[in-house]
């Protein structure tokens, strides 16, 4: 499948296992260039190390920090965005 992201930044949420797993490795694939992003950094690091093995893609993790409250899970995902934006370069598939 073509989906057209050969080159792409994509932050992926809960990409240590699980759905997100799954999409971070069909972006991989794909070849865009995956940020993924999880609570866990142990399971994290371990499955960007997984995916960049198997795909041959540009992987990396960005740990995330666990926040009790709901309003404050946007905070965590746009902190992992402005991190992904300065070290990758602007974020284009979310």
């Amino acid at each position: 499948m073509d989906l057209g992201l050969d080159g792409r930044i994509a932050i992926v949420n809960g990409a240590s296992q699980g759905i997100g797993l799954g999409i971070a490795r069909t972006l991989a694939e794909e070849g865009a260039r995956v940020v993924a992003t999880a609570r866990r950094e142990p399971a994290l690091n371990e499955a960007v190390d997984a995916l960049a093995a198997e795909t041959g893609g540009e992987v990396a993790a960005v740990q995330l920090p666990r926040l009790a409250a709901g309003g404050l899970y946007y905070t965590a995902v746009a902190r992992g965005s402005r991190l992904c934006a300065t070290h990758c370069g602007q974020v284009t598939v979310v």
